[in-house]
């Protein structure tokens, strides 16, 4: 499926995929691969002004995790020095992040990893976490692979942040790992099941309606799997969206498309295909079934003298009309045997008062040829591809 055009932000998915969070946004902004949540939380230009915010902020950069969350917690300190002290936790994890990324190491062996998951251990759980502690932690996530949750993580922190600025970050997040995820399952780029993507996209959904893309890939996913009605109630009454609602409608258009040409499939009488020609399967009067072979060069339906027999003795379907005529076979001129079958009925397509004829089909294998005085009566069609005869009522 071809969206318009979505937000690269990068992403760190498993080995093959960079999730840099707040990179370049459609607005051109540019923000460090981490981007800092909001404008009031810089570090400001002021001296210290108490010796134990120096020392709280020397043991955040010192990774000194448990004392410094402690003393960020337990320790009095005022508004001003709150705001320091947060601004210095949110640079230094901005820092621990981009440096982490640069460096080529396994994540086993990064030790910059390592530093940044033990201190996303630590302040998780604790009334420090903000925005910038969510997208840290939906990165970590990421890189394990378990995107779910880390859409789970998004949304939550979507919930938690202060400002809009934050919440725009964030947002932008979400929609770059919904629209890469799915990028990628749908190249067959990722293992995962469909049932997994259904679950991921529909919890994308029901959390934030008004991003049509979602609706888009999670339609698409319908679509794929065979259930169309569910395709098709995925895209009904979306918000409307100037950049996605015109995708949206042409999904829909293509998708009830897909649904009429099922419904017309459905209605196919499976053939057997023998080279190129088909037989099908009829039945007589409810009393028997016999495979006639399709030839639509042939004016009367023609039955082989087996079959003529086997109806006689089997059933009262059908009937002598004492009539003889003169036809043309294969095999040349001959005198053939008239008869009415009470009813001759091809899956839903019936005739009643069938005239027949009675032929000698040699060494053929199926039990008589079915002509145009039955298939006339129907508008009908022969799917060569998929060896299925349709069969509708005229007029």
């Amino acid at each position: 499926m071809k969206l318009l055009s979505t937000l690269f932000l990068g992403l760190f998915i498993g080995s093959g995929i960079g999730f840099y969070f707040g990179a370049q946004h459609t607005s051109k902004t540019e923000h460090p691969a981490v981007s800092e949540p909001a404008a009031q939380f810089k570090h400001p230009a002021q001296p210290y002004t108490n010796e134990n915010v120096a020392l709280l902020i020397q043991a955040i950069q010192s990774n000194k995790i448990t004392q410094a969350v402690d003393g960020l917690l337990y320790q009095d300190f005022n508004q001003d020095q709150t705001k320091i002290l947060l601004s210095a936790l949110d640079q230094h994890l901005i820092a621990l992040s981009n440096k982490e990324r640069s460096n080529n190491k396994e994540r086993s062996n990064n030790q910059d990893w390592l530093t940044l998951k033990a201190w996303l251990q630590e302040l998780n759980g604790t009334s420090l976490v903000n925005g910038l502690i969510y997208r840290l932690t939906a990165q970590d996530l990421i890189r394990q692979q378990n995107y779910q949750q880390a859409l789970e993580t998004l949304f939550s922190g979507l919930s938690v942040a202060s400002t809009n600025e934050e919440q725009r970050f964030i947002r932008e997040d979400i929609h770059v790992l919904i629209n890469q995820v799915s990028d990628l399952f749908f190249k067959n780029e990722l293992n995962l099941s469909q049932e997994y993507m259904a679950e991921f996209l529909t919890f994308a959904r029901q959390q934030e309606l008004e991003y049509l893309p979602t609706s888009l890939y999670l339609a698409e996913l319908f679509q794929q799997t065979g259930d169309i009605d569910q395709a098709i109630a995925t895209l009904s009454n979306l918000p409307y969206d100037e950049q996605h609602t015109s995708a949206v409608e042409e999904l829909r258009q293509t998708i009830e498309s897909d649904k009429d040409n099922q419904k017309m499939l459905n209605r196919g009488i499976p053939l057997v295909r023998h080279g190129s020609q088909f037989w099908v399967a009829v039945n007589v009067g409810n009393e028997m079934d016999l495979k006639l072979l399709i030839d639509t060069g042939a004016s009367f339906t023609s039955l082989s003298e087996d079959a003529v027999r086997q109806l006689t003795n089997q059933t009262t379907s059908i009937f002598d009309d004492n009539k003889q005529i003169r036809v043309s076979t294969a095999n040349g001129s001959t005198i053939a045997r008239m008869f009415t079958l009470s009813s001759l009925t091809i899956d839903h397509a019936e005739m009643k008062n069938l005239a027949v004829l009675e032929i000698d089909m040699g060494n053929a294998r199926s039990d008589g040829l079915l002509g145009m005085n039955f298939l006339g009566q129907f508008k009908f069609r022969i799917d060569q591809e998929r060896n299925l005869l349709f069969l509708e009522p005229k007029g």
